[in-house]
């Protein structure tokens, strides 16, 4: 779907056509509220860091889990 799908880029032309939270009658009934709390989250994360620097070296598909708990 995207070009380089492992890089931050909140300015990509087609960012409106990810199905993060479903699309139509199938939409997640809780969207509404992971929105909300990603917003408070965030809010948050960004009064307690006021820097944000990527690790050097890092690689976000080496450090994957299998699920969201990060149990395998």
């Amino acid at each position: 779907m995207f070009e380089d799908p492992f890089s931050l880029y909140i300015h990509r032309s087609n960012n409106k056509r990810h199905l993060t939270f479903g699309n139509g009658p199938h939409i997640c009934l809780g969207a509404p509220l992971a929105r909300l709390e990603m917003k408070i989250a965030l809010e948050a994360f960004l009064q307690k860091f006021s820097r944000i620097e990527p690790v050097e070296g890092f690689q976000l598909e080496e450090n994957l889990k299998a699920s969201a708990t990060g149990q395998s």
